[in-house]
């Protein structure tokens, strides 16, 4: 959606292509959502927002991960909760440009990707858009689902959630560098 780095433009400039693109969603009948991850400590928060039905939804993830893998995790909640409520078709608005780009392949090494694929494509979810906006520059459903994310940390749903490969490998070298460092 957006193709020039953030820093060389005006945040109305964002702000106007994004209420483009969401009255032409809008119009054709198309469910508008917005998700967003927040890693604070050792949580990490996802927020889902409906905002054709001006509904949100806070899950936390009881271990840190990246960043990608939370808003991923978002985004398969946000999945979840369209199929269960029968729509057919969605946008999903999110800041994670990665989580767009991995899901736009059929196959991928993250576990998470795949599942998410599988779903869409046996479900009644007829069509899908993944929309990168870039974040912190005003784009009210994505501050929005930045601030629940936030909040998701501390009092969301519990959701299960496995550790990619990148964020296991990365809890070792932590664990490893904790205890090399606390024997000096």
């Amino acid at each position: 959606m957006f193709n020039a780095p953030k820093q060389s433009q005006a945040k109305e400039f964002f702000n106007s292509i994004y209420l483009q693109h969401l009255s032409q969603f809008k119009s054709n009948g198309t469910s508008v959502w917005a998700t967003d991850a927040s890693v604070i400590g050792n949580k990490t928060g996802c927020g889902v927002c409906n905002i054709s039905s001006n509904e949100n939804f806070l899950f936390k993830i009881n271990s840190k991960c990246s960043s990608l893998m939370g808003e991923l995790n978002a985004i398969n909640k946000a999945v979840d909760l369209m199929i269960e409520d029968g729509i057919q078709k969605a946008v999903i608005f999110t800041d994670s440009k990665n989580a767009c780009l991995l899901l736009k392949n059929n196959t991928s090494h993250n576990y998470l990707v795949n599942i998410i694929n599988k779903k869409v494509n046996s479900s009644n979810l007829n069509h899908l858009t993944l929309v990168w906006v870039p974040s912190h520059v005003g784009i009210s459903s994505n501050e929005r689902a930045d601030y629940f994310a936030k909040q998701a940390a501390d009092v969301g749903c519990v959701i299960p959630s496995s550790l990619a490969i990148k964020d296991a490998c990365s809890t070792i070298y932590d664990a490893l560098w904790n205890e090399w460092a606390l024997a000096f």
